[in-house]
C-alpha cells in the first residue's frame, strides 16, 4: 500500500494528513528562513550571528500590513515541525530500545537545562543593555549585540534569545512528551 500525503479516509489518517501537511510546510519554512539569513550575511557581510535574521520582514509590511522577522518564522515554524513530527512518529520512537530512549530523555533534560540557563541570561543581559542604550537615546532592541566571551564573533541579542526559546520549548516538549510515554507504556504493562 502506497503512502498518501493527504488520506482523509478515516479520522485518525486527517490527524496524520494535517501533522504531514504542518510538517513538512514547517520545514519547508525553516529552511528558507534558515538559507536566507545565512546567505544575506554572506552577501551584505555581516559579521554579527543572527543580525540578518531580526533587521527585515517578511512578507514585507507594504504586502499585506503584517510580517514577521525571519526568526520568527524559524522560531514558529521550528516549534511546528518538532510537535508534529513528534505526533508522526510517535510508534516508532516507543519502539526504541530501554537504553536509547533513557539517552534521548537525558539528552532532552540536558538540552533543556542549558537552554533555560541561556534564556535567563539573555533577558537579564538584554534588559541592562536595553538600559545603557535608553540613557543615550539609541533604542533600537533588534540591533543590541552581546560582544561576550568572543568580540570578534558578537550574536545578537533578538535572536539569540529567540532561538534559547525556542530550544526550551522543544527540549520540554521532548522530555515531557517521552515522560508521558514511558508513564503510559508502564502503565499498560502493569494492566
Amino acid at each position: 500500500m502506497a503512502l498518501k500525503f493527504i488520506d482523509l479516509s478515516t479520522p485518525e489518517e486527517k490527524v496524520r494528513s494535517m501533522h504531514r501537511v504542518v510538517g513538512y510546510t514547517s520545514l519547508a519554512i525553516f529552511i528558507f528562513a534558515g538559507l536566507y539569513g545565512i546567505i544575506e550575511s554572506l552577501i551584505q557581510g555581516i559579521d554579527v550571528i543572527g543580525l540578518s535574521y531580526v533587521t527585515i520582514e517578511f512578507p514585507p509590511l507594504w504586502l499585506f500590513g503584517i510580517g514577521a522577522k525571519p526568526v520568527s518564522w524559524l522560531f514558529v515554524t521550528g516549534i511546528a515541525l518538532l510537535y508534529s513530527t513528534l505526533e508522526l512518529h510517535t510508534k516508532r520512537i516507543m519502539n526504541f530500545s530501554k537504553p536509547k530512549y533513557a539517552l534521548l530523555k537525558m539528552f532532552a533534560f540536558v538540552v533543556f537545562g542549558i537552554s533555560l540557563y541561556e534564556i535567563f541570561f539573555n533577558f537579564t543581559l538584554w534588559s541592562g543593555l536595553i538600559a545603557a542604550d535608553a540613557v543615550y537615546e539609541n533604542l533600537n532592541p533588534d540591533t543590541i549585540i552581546n560582544p561576550f566571551p568572543n568580540p570578534n564573533t558578537p550574536w545578537s541579542v533578538v535572536f539569540s534569545t529567540k532561538m534559547f526559546v525556542m530550544l526550551t520549548i522543544l527540549s520540554g516538549y521532548y522530555l515531557y512528551f517521552l515522560t508521558q510515554h514511558e508513564k503510559a507504556e508502564y502503565t499498560r504493562k502493569q494492566i
